[in-house]
């Protein structure tokens, strides 16, 4: 599949990527829609921390077009939105609620792989189911 991956300050290329196997509780999701964020230009010019080489883009939506073996909230086909923010819930700020300031945060996009990509792994914790009749084209905008 055709990626852009960010693999250092500066450097940001559109190449062929291997897409790896999912894992007990992954999506994979064909990217419809993947939006281009002020985060992703300050990771570029390397004024945001990042985990380079990773596909970035954190803001995106998509359908559903495989499971794994524990996905029970999905289906191939749902149109779904992606949350990147993925969360530790053990450190003491996510144990008191406060999981904006957690110690261990990763996020799609950023640390791990994202959505400026053909398709993307997404843990289905990640993941919102849209309508089906939910419109995912830009025309609306």
């Amino acid at each position: 599949m055709l990626a852009g991956l960010f693999k250092a300050t500066n450097d940001l290329v559109v190449e062929e990527y291997q897409i790896q196997s999912l894992r007990q509780e992954d999506l994979l999701v064909k990217v419809h829609t993947c939006g281009v964020c002020g985060t992703d230009h300050h990771i570029y010019n390397g004024k945001a921390p990042s985990s380079p080489p990773v596909i970035l883009g954190h803001e995106y939506s998509g359908i559903v077009t495989d499971i794994s073996g524990k996905v029970k909230l999905f289906s191939v086909g749902d149109k779904v939105v992606i949350d990147p923010n993925i969360f530790c819930s053990y450190c003491n700020y996510c144990k008191r609620g406060k999981v904006q300031f957690c110690e261990n945060h990763k996020a799609l996009g950023v640390n791990i792989n994202g959505g400026f990509a053909e398709y993307s792994i997404v843990p289905q914790a990640q993941a919102y189911l849209l309508p089906r009749d939910f419109d995912l084209s830009l025309e609306r905008i």
